[in-house]
């Protein structure tokens, strides 16, 4: 998953860079007609020319990110490293989960396999210590046959036997209550060894479940964000067009839009990466 979502993040990371190529290259073309009618000094034109030479580096990095994305991802399913990877725009969503942390909790218990197989251990040792301390006690053994025999010289073919046999160890030394206390020991330990984890368990299951509230809340915020630092953007084109904004406020608007459209790419795919969090912490992955 984490590669996946390395994937998308670089991915995305790319399509803000093209953006901002895109804009500037806009904002170099709008400057120059201005320089080229006199309505502003050339520093201005050169300004713009700089930030979209720094764009246009940044978005080659992005680009050498995203392929160092793509083979890290193709090796890890075991492809060759240059194919290309089609994926989802998003995060595959897991199946729906409850929403309440106790119930979440409580799942994780039912689901996690290490719960089940700590259980089955110390369950194993005590059947274990038991059978130590049915060695000395009495052992009672019944035995039964029938055989036939042809043979001419036998008045009756047909044999049948039963027998009973007790064995009873009155003394051994204390050698099987010793083994037996040990494996309670071993059992004892393992159902704190399982306390120990279901703890844990349930620590992990409530920091995903913090993630999951927190990636939430900052999708929501970071979206309105965009939105605002596209329109910041509109405004100062616009202010600057009319001669009533300065170069670094429009530069500074381009800026914030890059910034906020990576925040906003990353708390999306940072929700949809906590969610595969949560579900593997409850055994649902």
């Amino acid at each position: 998953a984490e590669d996946y979502v390395g994937v998308l993040r670089a991915r995305r990371a790319l399509a803000v860079a093209d953006s901002n190529v895109r804009t500037l290259e806009a904002l170099v073309s709008d400057v120059g007609a201005m320089f080229e009618r006199e309505l502003v000094p050339k520093n201005e034109l050169l300004a713009v020319q700089v930030a979209l030479a720094d764009a246009r580096q940044n978005r080659l990095r992005a680009a050498n990110a995203a392929e160092i994305a793509q083979a890290t991802y193709n090796r890890r399913i075991g492809e060759p490293l240059d194919r290309p990877a089609e994926l989802q725009a998003d995060v595959p969503a897991p199946a729906a989960l409850p929403t309440d942390l106790d119930a979440l909790i409580e799942m994780a218990r039912e689901r996690r396999t290490e719960l089940a197989a700590l259980g089955e251990q110390a369950q194993a040792y005590g059947q274990m210590a038991k059978m130590e301390r049915a060695r000395v006690l009495p052992q009672v053994s019944l035995t039964g046959g029938y055989n036939y025999l042809e043979n001419q010289f036998l008045n009756d073919d047909a044999v049948a036997s039963a027998g009973v046999g007790v064995q009873w160890a009155l003394f051994d030394g204390g050698q099987a209550r010793k083994r037996a206390a040990a494996l309670d020991r071993t059992r004892r330990a393992t159902l704190e060894q399982r306390e120990d984890a279901e703890s844990i368990i349930a620590l992990q299951v409530r920091q995903a479940w913090l993630g999951v509230e927190e990636t939430r809340q900052r999708v929501r915020v970071t979206a309105d964000a965009a939105e605002q630092a596209e329109e910041n953007l509109r405004i100062a084109r616009e202010r600057y067009g009319a001669g009533l904004g300065t170069q670094p406020q429009l530069l500074e608007a381009e800026t914030l839009r890059v910034r906020a459209l990576t925040t906003r790419d990353d708390a999306e795919l940072d929700a949809g990466l906590a969610r595969l969090r949560l579900a593997r912490a409850v055994g649902a992955l």
